[in-house]
């Protein structure tokens, strides 16, 4: 079970999601700022900062009713950094990007809401 807890440090709301598809991804994702400056024939290259942050893939089976608690939570904590306690009892802070949500209708029902599921991918980028 993944848990969402928004804002960090101070949750003040919990968001409960289910265990991934098989194929969730982790990326390794580095940034360098460069600054060169001359003197006479010299070109000297400068790192000001290097940030290496990882960015997780997740594919997610969601409930109808879930998708919409989903696309709620999201509306109201958007940009804002969140922890993210994965299905492997790891925390992680960053943020969710997914702009705009996008949910595939993967079955539907003809009696009742309960049945009816959506798929969506979830990429969670961290800062720490």
């Amino acid at each position: 079970m993944i848990q969402l807890f928004a804002p960090h440090p101070d949750a003040k709301q919990l968001m409960y999601l289910p265990n991934p598809e098989w194929g969730d991804v982790e990326r390794l994702e580095s940034t360098m700022q460069l600054h060169r400056s001359m003197n006479g024939a010299v070109v000297v290259t400068h790192i000001r900062k290097q940030v290496a942050s990882r960015s997780y893939e997740l594919d997610l089976q969601l409930t109808r009713m879930k998708s919409l608690e989903y696309l709620e939570f999201l509306a109201i904590w958007s940009g804002v950094k969140m922890k993210l306690v994965d299905h492997h009892a790891i925390e992680r802070i960053g943020y969710v990007k997914v702009n705009p949500v996008e949910l595939e209708k993967i079955r539907r029902s003809l009696v009742s809401d309960s049945t009816e599921a959506v798929s969506t991918r979830m990429e969670f980028e961290t800062v720490q």
